[in-house]
């Protein structure tokens, strides 16, 4: 009882957030920036999001991390304002402001109270339309960035990652390193910064969503009177590779000397974001590995102690994404624990899913979705996605209903498309001497060193 009150009060709270999401309109400027408002009176804060179209598909192959570094530097100093200068200033309105970069764009996230909004958005502009790129401040920022890669090379759960897409999207700019490499980094110059920002951060390939208690009218105004002057650029064309899944097994061997326990992934190719069958995915996906009560959580956490987690992920792009199941245990049960994983895909395969396991994973799902959308932040994240990859503008009324009424006969049909139990691609970070033997039984073994994701 008390579980059905919860998602109900948070559906609730979900509804006067979506209320107005099916209001509110694309408008443009004449350089080709897109705006959205969404007015919400009961907000005390105005949430930003500022997204630039590209991402990461945009670096060169031998300058990985280029959009990142980038965007980064956007918040290190202006023609006016030092780096120093924009971090005070965005303290003294009791604002916060952060800008990340995935493969599909790069997204400047802050927030200003209804009364500093004003001087907000005339800081946030110069941010965008006059960043300095400083030689000094670029010096310093590649430092950072080269001493945090250094740091995450000694992050096993780091390493699976990099090298699983490294894998699974050979050939395509998915399988680059979003912050790029200690040696590709070294390497950026000064004016590529400032020519990458010139080519692809531009007017036309960018979206500013405005969310809170802030007048339309007001809010166009001011987005025509800060941005009506940035100088249009070139339509960015994006590499269209068609992404294949494995057509037969790789498991790979990433030696890392040492380390007493190992990481494990096992996956494929998974979907974009445009999928038509997301939802059932979704479903299967969280009977399967996301949450607690999960098939892999149960078969290899509870009954066997074998790890402290384990999950599976349909991670979405624009183009394609990645299905992918991930744990870690001790050295010595990392075959166990793989013939697990493979166990569980050829009995899902196999024998489906219940009718118990359907209902338990639909109330889930609600429920994170309601939970994630009561913030301000979380609902204009949702909103961000929906926009910049061109959903059904009200997917979010929408939603829970598509959830509750999938037939189990569409759930089932998805396992045989979407869930392998060939074919996969399973990546092993581990100290090769003590656990090499345990796999040969799953095929042959390609081994590498960690040290690869320096170059």
């Amino acid at each position: 009882m008390k579980k059905t009150f919860l998602i109900l009060v948070l559906l609730f709270t979900t509804i006067l957030h979506a209320q107005s999401i099916s209001d509110f309109q694309i408008k443009s400027l004449e350089n080709g920036l897109k705006y959205i408002v969404v007015q919400n009176k009961k907000l005390p804060l105005i949430q930003v999001r500022v997204i630039f179209n590209g991402g990461a598909s945009l670096d060169p192959q031998k300058s990985q991390g280029l959009t990142y570094l980038t965007g980064q530097l956007l918040l290190k100093g202006t023609t006016k304002r030092t780096a120093q200068q924009i971090a005070e200033e965005f303290e003294f309105l009791g604002s916060t402001i952060n800008i990340s970069t995935n493969y599909d764009y790069s997204v400047i996230s802050t927030e200003f109270l209804k009364y500093n909004f004003q001087d907000g958005m005339n800081i946030l502009s110069e941010i965008i339309t006059s960043p300095a790129f400083d030689s000094k401040e670029i010096d310093k920022e590649k430092e950072k960035l080269i001493s945090e890669l250094k740091s995450s090379l000694e992050n096993p759960t780091y390493v699976a990652n990099q090298f699983f897409n490294k894998i699974i999207f050979e050939g395509h700019p998915y399988s680059q390193s979003i912050r790029g490499t200690v040696k590709q980094i070294d390497n950026i110059s000064a004016r590529q910064i400032r020519n990458h920002y010139k080519n692809y951060f531009v007017p036309n390939e960018t979206i500013i969503i405005l969310y809170g208690d802030v007048n339309p009218k007001d809010a166009e105004t001011l987005i025509k009177n800060l941005f009506s002057n940035w100088q249009k650029g070139e339509s960015i064309k994006l590499i269209d590779k068609s992404i294949q899944p494995l057509s037969n097994l790789k498991l790979v061997l990433v030696d890392k000397p040492g380390l007493t326990q190992s990481q494990i992934r096992v996956g494929n190719i998974g979907i974009n974001q445009n999928n038509p069958d997301e939802i059932p995915i979704t479903i299967v996906n969280t009977i399967l590995g996301d949450g607690f009560t999960s098939r892999l959580v149960e078969e290899i956490r509870v009954k066997r102690s074998l790890t402290y987690g384990a999950r599976s992920s349909f991670q979405m792009q624009r183009q394609s994404g990645k299905f992918v199941i991930s744990t870690f245990t001790k050295n010595e049960t990392v075959g166990e624990v793989i013939q697990i994983i493979l166990d569980e895909l050829k009995k899902l395969k196999s024998s489906g899913v219940s009718d118990w396991e359907i209902t338990k994973a639909k109330n889930y799902i609600i429920g994170e979705l309601s939970r994630n959308l009561q913030s301000p932040e979380g609902f204009v994240d949702y909103l961000s996605q929906i926009i910049f990859y061109q959903k059904d503008k009200e997917l979010l009324t929408k939603f829970t209903d598509k959830i509750k009424n999938t037939p189990k006969e569409k759930i089932q049909k998805v396992i045989k498309e979407y869930f392998p139990e060939k074919n996969l691609l399973i990546v092993v970070v581990g100290d090769a001497k003590e656990i090499r033997s345990q796999l040969e039984k799953f095929g042959e073994i390609q081994q590498v060193s960690y040290e690869q994701l320096v170059e």
